[in-house]
């Protein structure tokens, strides 16, 4: 048991896709999507990311979004990740499953942390519904990668869950030095 659970928890992510660098208008549009609430932002980073997966001819049959905590939806009032996956649905005419993914815990953002922190502050964050993954192969969907420690936590929660592959794809990737 020990041995399946090391096995999926290093291959819990199949494939990571990013649209581009988080750099110069890059990062603009991205702290206006999620900070200003420009939710025009959205469209214009979802090209690059649709353009990316289908390049990469990722496998993925749904799209998951990398879910707020509670408290920080009713304050942003929005997810950006949820926002993004929403050009991309239509474009590769995907379904999105939001509600497979849930995050159990409140934690304060990543942005304000060192990179040890970063890794670690995610783990057990993330439960996920097995009736809706059994066989499946969901693509998470966030905005920013930097050290993945998020996207690794919902990838493990996923493949417990029944998945059988995770794909990731992220609007921008941050340097993560």
């Amino acid at each position: 048991m020990r041995d399946d659970l090391r096995r999926t928890r290093r291959r819990a992510i199949h494939r990571v896709v990013v649209g581009q660098g988080y750099v110069g208008t890059a990062r603009d549009v991205v702290l206006a999507l999620k900070f200003r609430k420009r939710l025009a932002a959205a469209d214009v980073l979802a090209g690059p990311m649709i353009e990316a997966l289908v390049r990469a001819g990722v496998p993925g049959d749904m799209l998951v979004p990398v879910p707020l905590s509670a408290r920080r939806r009713r304050r942003r009032g929005f997810n950006q990740s949820l926002a993004l996956a929403r050009p991309i649905a239509r474009a590769l005419s995907l379904p999105i499953e939001a509600g497979c993914l849930r995050r159990v815990r409140h934690d304060a953002p990543q942005s304000g942390r060192q990179h040890t922190a970063r890794r670690r502050a995610p783990r057990g964050a993330f439960t996920a519904r097995s009736s809706l993954l059994e066989g499946r192969c969901p693509v998470l969907v966030d905005d920013v990668l930097t050290t993945g420690a998020t996207v690794k936590a919902c990838a493990l929660a996923l493949r417990r869950a029944g998945a059988a592959a995770v794909s990731v794809v992220v609007a921008c990737r941050a340097d993560s030095t």
